[in-house]
């Protein structure tokens, strides 16, 4: 039946397929630009989304949005992927990067010019838990080719986003 009124977050209710069941944000306002020269996957600071699961079996979207660029020349490669952590089982660094080639490239996110500009991106990750689940989500980077790349320019925003979605 349509649920109305009472308490939408009863672990009873089934929501259909497709169905956002909670979302949860972390923002950062830009008070210090983060940089590294890290040439491997190391964890960048300032977001976090610990979210605990509604429903088993969900799927998590995660968005990553902020302002960026690096310096470098040509070879310089500025490279953002997730890292999740599944409370009381496995952490996946490079989560999208895994899944697309089943080792550490490009990542979410891969930019190769030296302008301020913003970027988003978005990756689905498909995880068969049991509801009540705690999964932290968190952002790691490196330099790709050496050089400096720069997250969150001074005036900007940078957001991390996860949503549990139900199959």
């Amino acid at each position: 039946g349509t649920v109305t009124a009472g308490n939408l977050s009863n672990t009873a209710i089934v929501y259909p397929a497709g169905h956002i069941l909670q979302t949860i944000i972390d923002t950062d306002t830009g008070t210090s630009r983060l940089t590294t020269t890290a040439s491997a996957w190391e964890d960048m600071t300032g977001l976090s989304c610990a979210i605990t699961s509604r429903q088993a079996n969900s799927n998590f979207l995660i968005t990553a949005h902020s302002g960026m660029t690096l310096s470098g020349g040509d070879s310089a490669r500025l490279q953002v992927d997730i890292k999740r952590v599944i409370t009381g089982g496995a952490t996946t660094e490079a989560l999208s990067s895994i899944a697309a080639s089943g080792t550490n490239n490009y990542g979410l996110i891969h930019r190769r010019d030296d302008q301020w500009e913003s970027e988003t991106s978005s990756y689905l990750d498909v995880l068969s838990e049991s509801a009540g689940t705690t999964i932290t989500y968190s952002l790691v980077w490196w330099s790709g080719g050496g050089g400096t790349v720069y997250w969150l320019h001074e005036s900007s925003l940078s957001s991390l986003m996860v949503q549990e979605i139900a199959v």
